[in-house]
This record gives structure tokens, sequence and C-alpha cells, in this order.
């Protein structure tokens, strides 16, 4: 049961506890209004199936909000994913879903800075300048250091080259 769970996606997920809410609401009605008859059955009928009206237009709302957050961040992930570091992202009203949304906008503001800083040491080392060093060492972090330390190489192996030539 729990990777039926897993494998669904966000919007299944919230139809199908909203259907839930929906329909033991309706068997309540029914079954309210069974045991009451007269007036007050009536009214406790027209009461219940009001609120029922009021929590599938609630769901609709959840719904359509919670999905167009999710878009956003997706969005988001497919412009880094594609490279796209400086489109600008949406704000969301969700506080988790803002969480996500300034990560993805790091991640690609991060990305831009190395990427503009890879560039430019690259440039310089082709036009012959030997002395070329990072604006931003400390950015590369992790994964992104060895992308600096092979650049570091080719430099050194260049002046090595150029002192033996």
């Amino acid at each position: 049961m729990k990777q039926f769970f897993l494998k669904m996606s966000a919007k299944d997920k919230i139809n199908l506890i909203m259907f839930m809410a929906e329909f033991f609401t309706l068997v309540l009605i029914i079954t309210v209004c069974s045991c009451c008859h007269g007036t007050l059955g009536y009214f406790i009928a027209a009461f219940s199936f009001g609120g029922l009206l009021v929590m599938i237009y609630l769901h609709r709302i959840l719904l359509k909000v919670c999905l167009v957050e999710l878009e956003i961040v997706k969005e988001g992930l497919k412009n880094v994913l594609h490279g796209n570091f400086t489109a600008p992202l949406q704000q969301a009203h969700d506080s988790d879903i803002k969480y996500l949304i300034s990560d993805i906008q790091r991640i690609a503001d991060d990305s831009k800075l190395l990427s503009d800083d890879i560039s430019y040491m690259l440039n310089e080392l082709s036009n012959g300048n030997l002395n070329v060093h990072s604006n931003i060492e400390e950015g590369y972090v992790n994964d992104f250091k060895i992308m600096l330390d092979a650049i570091y190489n080719i430099k050194n192996e260049l002046i090595k080259y150029d002192y033996k030539g």
C-alpha cells in the first residue's frame, strides 16, 4: 500500500484525500437524514449538503493553489537543468515552496557565477595570461573544486611549457 501512495503524484494524493473526505461527509449526511425527520431533519440535511459543497469548492481551490506552486518549482528546476541560470523564478506563497524556490535560485546564481569565472579564466589562459586566478575560489566547493583544480593544472602545465620553450 505504501508503494502505491509513493508512486502517486501530488495532484492525485490531494484528489484522493479530498474525495475520501467528501465521500465520508456524504455518508454522514445520508445517515443523519435517515435518522431525523421533519423540519430538523431537513435543516440538518440542508446544512450538511451546504458543508459538502463548501468542501468540494475548497478542494478545487486547494488543488489549484498547490499545483500552481509546484509548477513554479518545476519550471525553476527545468531552467537550471537546461543551463538557463538567469531565468527569474516566480515567488510562491507557501513557506515550504518559498524555501525550495530560494534554494533553486541559489543553485542557479552560484552556477552562473562559477560558469562566468571558469569562462573568464579559460579566456585569460587562451590569451596567454598565465597569472590568472579565480575571483571566487571559495565558491568552488565539493564537486566544483575539481574544475578549479583542473584549470590550475592546465595553467601550471602551460607555465612549465613556457619556461621550457
